[in-house]
């Protein structure tokens, strides 16, 4: 499997990087529709974005991608990276491929000295949970707050 920083510039992988995040929305029962996956993608693709998109692939399809953020915080001591979605194809689950992809992600964060790294999944999720704590992420007992400041 190889994996690929998507560079701001390129905009050669962006159709897929949509496709593959629609995918994420419909698995997780998501109603963002194509055109408002689409706008999230190349927002976070914009320059100024310190989002960073990782793309799987295997034999030269694309077979998954990582949206991971950075973030500043004084409790993480510095840079820290917030995992936003991970999806692997349904035909490519179960393989491996997601931990691997997961494993680069973590291997690029530490190369470039973030601090650490968060996520979350949902609580009926134990396929991303599995994942996550076979990467030897934590659990923790915390409650989630969002409030959308905008609609749409």
């Amino acid at each position: 499997m190889e994996i690929i920083e998507i560079s701001k510039n390129s905009i050669r992988e962006t159709d897929v990087l949509i496709d593959l995040m629609h995918q994420q929305m419909v698995d997780i029962n998501s109603t963002k529709n194509r055109s408002s996956i689409e706008a999230a993608v190349r927002n976070a693709l914009k320059p100024e974005s310190r989002a960073l998109f990782f793309l799987a692939k295997e034999k030269n399809i694309a077979i998954g991608v990582a949206l991971v953020n950075v973030g500043s915080g004084i409790e993480a001591g510095g840079d820290y990276a917030w995992i936003n979605e991970i999806q692997i194809s349904p035909q490519f689950r179960g393989k491996g491929f997601g931990l691997r992809l997961l494993k680069h992600v973590l291997n690029w964060l530490r190369k470039n000295a973030l601090k650490s790294i968060l996520c979350v999944a949902n609580i009926d999720n134990m396929v991303s949970q599995s994942l996550f704590r076979s990467a030897g992420f934590e659990l923790e007992d915390i409650k989630w707050m969002s409030k959308k400041l905008r609609k749409g």
